[in-house]
């Protein structure tokens, strides 16, 4: 178990493990995405810096969890992800997903 946790984690690479947005914050179209996002879809996720190298980060991502805080004055979603190149897909006929020669079967 520890050599697979090593060999998962030996080298640093930029993991994004999840992102929350505050809904009001977004316009219609956006809102209706975010809301139509269910576990198991692919997401790409884009981060910029503002200082260093490289300046732009772009992952594609599998949704594991979503959570919301609602209360009177506001509403967060929160999504975690997992990276899809780490996980082990079963691929009949692509790289992502699960549907015959569409995507990932299972995981």
């Amino acid at each position: 178990m520890a050599d697979y946790i090593v060999g998962q984690y030996a080298n640093p690479v930029l993991r994004f493990t999840g992102v929350e947005t505050q809904l009001a914050a977004l316009d219609a179209a956006k809102q209706d995405a975010v809301l139509g996002t269910e576990i198991t879809a692919l997401v790409c996720v884009d981060k910029s810096f503002a200082t260093g190298s490289p300046s732009t980060v772009s992952q594609t991502l599998i949704v594991t969890g979503i959570s919301h805080t609602i209360t009177p004055a506001d509403h967060r979603i929160r999504f975690t992800f997992e990276n899809v190149d780490q996980r082990p897909f079963f691929v009949l006929d692509s790289a992502t997903r699960g549907v015959l020669d569409q995507n990932l079967i299972a995981f």
